[in-house]
């Protein structure tokens, strides 16, 4: 960088003035730490100049005065770095000032200009027009899930998954593919077509897809015996049930606990009849080894694996069949299922938890594990939604504010912290903006009011869709997703939407194929499915 120097020169005035000592010479006012008439400065008195005065600023130099009382500026450097563009001295930017350029006004198609360290402009974010960018660019009808205004419906096709080929033009294959419901499992998900068939993809390892194999699927395979009048379907760790038109309940997939419900403990690949669940079946949710069913006449039933308390029957021991938690004499209008506990939603909108509560879990102030449900107090009843994830819950109240509770040290609750709370907390960075939450294992997603989607917590395979891997102790925007979103789901370490055209969009790890993209490479933003 350039040293500026200014000297300013001293005029001395002669004494001409009946009065004055004859005996003082000329320069003699010079060196007595006062700036008098014809000096600009002298000694330590600097007239009141600094580096600023001449338009240098940020400067960690500063003036200097010299022995013929004149302003030395030798240290005023004016430094690369003080956000101020100096372009007599050759900076092309500062910091986060490019002086309004963007990469196209230096040729380029698109991507984001930066500053060097040296205040040059770094071309690496720029891009030239390129198939397979993610940018949509003159002569491509698409480039990665870049589709621009393009649908299923606006191509004049039944709704269903739009996709980008690898040469940039639209795949139709997946238009009449349409989804009206989505469940994430633990390393898979499952959804319900428009003519409501069940499919599921990912992880099968216990049989948890219902297709009769143990074989990894990278797309969408059709569960056994499930081609149509399917209801509800929801994906656990590694199992998943399902309820049909006719209100009964089947389930499939792992079953050392007895989470089946069947009567036994024998895994399977195809669905099985839940005992005592042929009829009246309103909802149902898988956890890691236990499983609950709402019926239509608000009662709850439960079975499975109950080391925690999460069957909510006052015991410890596990339920090859489902029991009715007895101590719940409400009308429960929803319930959701953790890893090891369980919580529920009843009409007169308060909120209950039981079974596992070593991270406060269960929002009842304490660490110890409850055997029958107890209800959350401090989040009061005005609840439009609960979420459970793995060990941390979320309740959406009247006024589209959140309340979060249990382990937060992945700071999934998203309150800033990372440490786990034992009551309800406010997510005040979430404000009143919320209409649905997700709850994952050690992350979770919000849809927010006006359509876009909000993710934070663990972030290692890009389940916050932020296109980073950077985990976030804060809410922040997940790419693509602007608006059109109906349904959100979150899994162990995956997230998806349903939107309204019925297509579905993953992001996240993608290990076992849970992203439906016909590969195992994780995605670090919203991806179609490949149907």
């Amino acid at each position: 960088m350039k040293i500026f120097k200014m000297l300013f020169i001293t005029t001395v005035a002669m004494l001409a003035f009946t009065g004055c000592d004859d005996s003082q010479k000329e320069g003699e006012y010079c060196g007595n730490d006062r700036a008098e008439e014809g000096e600009a400065c002298d000694g330590k008195d600097l007239g009141g100049f600094t580096c600023e005065s001449f338009g240098i600023y940020g400067s960690e130099g500063s003036v200097k005065c010299t022995d013929t009382c004149e302003i030395d500026m030798t240290d005023c450097i004016k430094p690369c770095g003080n956000g101020l563009i100096d372009k007599d001295d050759g900076e092309e930017c500062d910091g986060t000032n490019i002086d309004g350029k963007q990469c196209s006004d230096f040729g380029y198609s698109g991507g984001y200009l930066a500053c060097a360290n040296d205040c040059s402009f770094n071309f690496e974010g720029c891009f030239y027009p390129e198939c397979g960018n993610g940018y949509l660019e003159d002569g491509e009808e698409c480039d990665g899930s870049a589709l621009g205004e393009n649908t299923c419906d606006s191509l004049g096709h039944e709704p269903g998954s739009l996709r980008c080929n690898e040469d940039c033009t639209l795949n139709i294959e997946g238009c009449g593919f349409a989804f009206v419901s989505i469940s994430a499992g633990y390393q898979h998900t499952c959804g319900i077509l428009t003519d409501g068939s069940g499919w599921c993809w990912g992880f099968n390892g216990a049989g948890q897809l219902g297709d009769g194999t143990h074989e990894e699927r990278t797309y969408p395979v059709m569960v056994s015996g499930m081609e149509e009048g399917i209801e509800k379907i929801s994906g656990g760790r590694e199992h998943s049930c399902a309820v049909k038109a006719d209100g009964s309940a089947w389930c499939w997939g792992k079953n050392t606990s007895g989470q089946l419900g069947n009567g036994d403990l024998e895994d399977t690949m195809i669905p099985a009849g839940v005992s005592g669940m042929s009829e009246g079946v309103k909802s149902i949710c898988p956890g890691a080894d236990h499983t609950c069913a709402l019926k239509s006449d608000g009662s709850l039933w439960c079975w499975g694996s109950n080391v925690s308390g999460q069957i909510g029957d006052g015991t410890t021991e596990d339920r090859h069949e489902p029991v009715r938690v007895e101590s719940l004499n409400y009308n429960v209008i929803s319930v959701e299922c953790g890893y090891d506990h369980t919580c529920v939603q009843i009409d007169d909108g308060s909120v209950w938890c039981w079974g596992s509560n070593e991270s406060g879990q269960v929002g009842d102030s304490t660490t110890e594990n409850r055997l029958v449900p107890v209800m959350v107090e401090s989040v009061g009843k005005d609840i439009t939604q609960i979420s459970v994830g793995a060990n941390h819950n979320f309740a959406v109240k009247n006024d589209n504010s959140v309340y979060g509770w249990g382990m937060g040290g992945f700071s999934q609750l998203g309150d800033g912290n990372a440490t786990n709370q034992e009551t309800p907390v406010a997510i005040s960075p979430l404000e009143n903006s919320v209409q649905k939450i997700s709850a994952g294992s050690i992350f979770s997603c919000a849809l927010k009011l006006d359509g876009t989607v909000w993710c934070w917590g663990f972030n290692l395979f890009g389940q916050l869709g932020t296109g980073s891997v950077d985990s976030q102790s804060l809410p922040v925007q997940t790419q693509v997703l602007t608006s059109g979103v109906e349904q959100l789901v979150t899994g162990s370490n995956h997230a998806c939407v349903l939107k309204t055209d019925g297509s579905v969009w993953c992001w996240g790890k993608n290990e076992d194929g849970q992203l439906s993209t016909g590969d195992n490479e994780d995605r670090l933003i919203p991806t179609p499915i490949i149907p």
